[in-house]
Formats: structure tokens, C-alpha cells, sequence
């Protein structure tokens, strides 16, 4: 966990300032979220939480929604950015959390976590794959320290014991 988190601050390090400080605090508060979201799911493994993920996205749904009304004719998407927007909402956000969460019953919440940062990691690389904004120097070997702590935790995660299978 700790050279995961050499690796983010590696990757943020040159853009920590004044002028993004709003985007800053919310990405705090995401993350945050997101972890207690981690240790809500190890705590009820017992339960089937699907429905939770379910909930989330219908309240996240609704939250925008009255954003939106409320925005007064200033928010505009074009029809082929909603249907992109719509595709990842359930696609990569809505299937990725039901994966992650079936995956919560038999993954420790720390390993959760470190897992979920491959994100962090792929997301610069699928940009500049797709569409070539190429990353900083730093992002790549924050992103590089990053993987090495998921690939050493995986691999030292392999000798341990395994839980017998949950029926």
C-alpha cells in the first residue's frame, strides 16, 4: 500500500497547486468514497450486495438528473457523446462495479483497493492510445511504481492461504 502510494504521489506531485484545487478536493472525496465503499463490501460479504450496486447507480442517476433541471438550459450534450456517456455508465462503471463487487466475497479491502488502481493506471495509457494526448513523464512512472505494487502484491497474495470456497 505504501509504494502504491509513492506511485500516486509521483503521478499527481507536479500538479498539486492552487488553480485545480476544487477538481483536487473532489477527487479526494471520490476516492474516499470509494474506499468506504471497499470496506462496506468486505463487511457485509455474507449478504448479496448487488442490489446495493443496483441503488448506487439509481441515486447517482437521480442526483444528475436534478442537476441537470437545475442547470437551466446551460447543460448540452450532443446525441453521440450522451450514447458514449450511457455505454460507459453501464458498461464500464455499472458491469466493473458488479465484478468488483462478486470479487469483494474473496479479496481482502486492501488488496480491493490496489486492484482498483490499475485505473488510475490504464486511464492515461488508454488516452494516449486513443486519442494521443500523451501523459506526462511523471504519470508514466508513478503509473509504473503503481503497477509493480499491484503486480508484488498479487504475486506475494499467491503463496498465502486461501479462504476455503464461499457456497
Amino acid at each position: 500500500m505504501a509504494v502504491g502510494a509513492i506511485g500516486l504521489f509521483v503521478m499527481v506531485e507536479g500538479e498539486i497547486g492552487g488553480d485545480g484545487l476544487e477538481g483536487m478536493v473532489l477527487g479526494f472525496a471520490a476516492a474516499l468514497c470509494f474506499s468506504a465503499y471497499t470496506v462496506a463490501l468486505r463487511s457485509g460479504q455474507a449478504r448479496d450486495m448487488t442490489p446495493a450496486v443496483c441503488w448506487a447507480g439509481f441515486f447517482g442517476a437521480l442526483y444528475v438528473g436534478t442537476a441537470i433541471v437545475f442547470a437551466s438550459g446551460r447543460f448540452a450534450v450532443p446525441a453521440y457523446d450522451l450514447g458514449i456517456c450511457l455505454t460507459m455508465a453501464v458498461g464500464q462503471i455499472g458491469f466493473g462495479l458488479l465484478a468488483y463487487t462478486a470479487g469483494s466475497k474473496v479479496v481482502p479491502a486492501a488488496e480491493l483497493g490496489l486492484i482498483s488502481l490499475t485505473e488510475v493506471v490504464f486511464g492515461p495509457i488508454w488516452v494516449w492510445l486513443v486519442v494521443n494526448e500523451v501523459p506526462h513523464r511523471e504519470t508514466l512512472i508513478g503509473g509504473g511504481i503503481l503497477l509493480l505494487a499491484i503486480t508484488a502484491n498479487a504475486l506475494t497474495g499467491m503463496r498465502r492461504k486461501r479462504p476455503p470456497p464461499m457456497v
